[in-house]
């Protein structure tokens, strides 16, 4: 078809496909780029797809936004609210598993607290982890260190009050200890238990067998 706005107007350019909408979308004049006007329909009774005739375009319905990632870009998608990040955070990007950058405050002057626009994300102080027990899981928490068990101990899993399992070495083939990682716990051995008096109450002392 001829281009007027072609510095050559006799030239002719290829005539694009009648653009058709997605879902959650209504086809529109744009007046200016937060107003619009004359929409049509974007699909029929039957619900068949009608295209939307140039000058108008596709624009989303309230409360819908376009989403570069959909398999088909002319959908839209609802507009995720605004995350707010909790306690002991910062609102960053992560450039990868390890590292952030341009991280932004998540409280203003008066305490108040500010969203953390995308494509920035909460992330934990240092020294502190997401724990997801909490009420409000963007919020975290300190982190706890590792456990060392003490004496005549194991590390175990516990599977009820009376029963451990999976149950692993506190210390390697040097005698060095290793920490007990969660959900595991110390445990005392057979014929041994725990004794809050004891300087290092991780430790087991010989006594009534109180092991789970």
């Amino acid at each position: 078809m001829f281009n007027s706005s072609d510095p050559d107007p006799q030239n002719c350019i290829p005539v694009r496909p009648p653009v058709v909408c997605g879902n959650n979308t209504r086809c529109c004049e744009v007046v200016d780029n937060s107003t619009v006007s004359n929409c049509q329909n974007t699909t029929n009774e039957e619900g068949q797809s009608l295209p939307c005739p140039e000058p108008l375009v596709c624009v989303c319905e309230e409360g819908y936004m376009f989403n570069s990632s959909d398999p088909d870009p002319q959908n839209c998608v609802p507009v995720r609210p605004p995350v707010v990040c909790g306690n002991n955070t910062r609102c960053c990007e992560i450039v990868d598993n390890s590292t952030v950058s341009n991280c932004q405050n998540t409280t203003n002057e008066e305490g108040q607290s500010l969203p953390c626009p995308e494509p920035l994300v909460c992330v934990c102080d240092e020294g502190y982890m997401f724990n997801s027990s909490d009420p409000d899981p963007q919020n975290c928490v300190p982190v706890r260190p590792p456990v060392v068990c003490g004496n005549n101990t194991r590390c175990c899993e516990v599977v009820d009050n009376t029963t451990v399992s999976n149950c692993q070495n506190t210390t390697n083939e040097e005698g060095q200890s290793l920490p007990c990682l969660e959900p595991r716990v110390c445990v005392c051995e057979k014929g041994y238990m725990f004794n809050s008096s004891v300087p290092d109450p991780q430790n087991c002392v010989p006594g009534e067998n109180r092991q789970l």
